[in-house]
């Protein structure tokens, strides 16, 4: 069988959105599915995040020493996550005791990070101070009923007596995450969160000009801003043109 002839248009939208989750992508690309997309991406050389798979060795390890060991401490071992060792030890059928899960907590042999405390000593109504090493910002977090939830999406639905959706993003309009005054939150989609990551400087030239240097991406920025700024605009250019096109192919059909 023949693949279908990829479209610049279909292109355009692969480079500009190669990073965000296929389940999303796959929503701009209807007529593609997961292979052609991977397949594409590499023609085009963009190379997506890719998950190390177990093999026997790692399996044995962990059903050896899930017993005494917590997941921290297994994921160190192996270099990978805690969430990534709670996932493999649903899919080989272990599970702990209630004996062995208190000999993990009381001795914290890597049951918790080192210098965390359980979220089940921490009384309702407190504040937890959380660094988020992705985006490189700390936050607030308050503990209601139970449960930590972002101390924004809580100060956002009693500033306006309104209940927030799974998927509402509260976003903080000068970046600043530790300030949750009600003028500096606003609530946005998915999407459009998305569009605001993928236009910082340090995203846009990373995307764009394919750079991941830290210090090229801060040369570029500090030194060439106003190519930066040609590039936005022949990317909101093309934009405009492909939803003219989008809408007249629409009335065509």
């Amino acid at each position: 069988m023949r693949l279908k002839k990829w479209t610049e248009q279909e292109i355009a939208i692969l480079r500009e959105n190669w990073n965000i989750p296929l389940r999303e992508l796959l929503v701009f690309l209807p007529d593609r599915d997961r292979k052609q997309i991977y397949w594409k991406l590499g023609v085009l050389g963009f190379r997506r995040q890719t998950f190390k798979r177990y093999n026997t060795k790692d399996d044995i390890y962990i059903r050896e020493n899930y017993q005494k060991k917590g997941n921290f401490e297994i994921g160190r071992d192996l270099k990978r996550t805690a969430k990534s060792i709670t996932k493999r030890m649903i899919i080989l059928g272990l599970k702990r005791s209630d004996d062995e899960l208190k000999f993990l907590k009381k001795t914290n042999r890597g049951c918790f990070k080192q210098g965390r405390v359980s979220e089940k000593t921490v009384p309702n109504g407190n504040l937890r101070l959380t660094y988020d090493e992705t985006s490189d910002r700390s936050f607030y977090d308050i503990k209601i009923d139970g449960k930590f939830v972002r101390f924004s999406r809580y100060l956002y639905e009693k500033y306006h007596n309104e209940e927030l959706k799974p998927t509402d993003i509260i976003f903080h309009l000068d970046g600043d995450g530790m300030n949750v005054l009600k003028e500096n939150l606003v609530k946005i989609t998915r999407s459009e969160l998305l569009e605001k990551n993928n236009m910082t400087d340090v995203a846009f030239v990373k995307r764009i000009f394919r750079v991941t240097d830290p210090e090229m991406i801060k040369e570029i920025i500090d030194n060439h801003p106003e190519m930066i700024e040609v590039k936005r605009k022949i990317i909101t250019i093309n934009k405009k043109i492909n939803g003219r096109n989008r809408k007249i192919n629409g009335i065509a059909d």
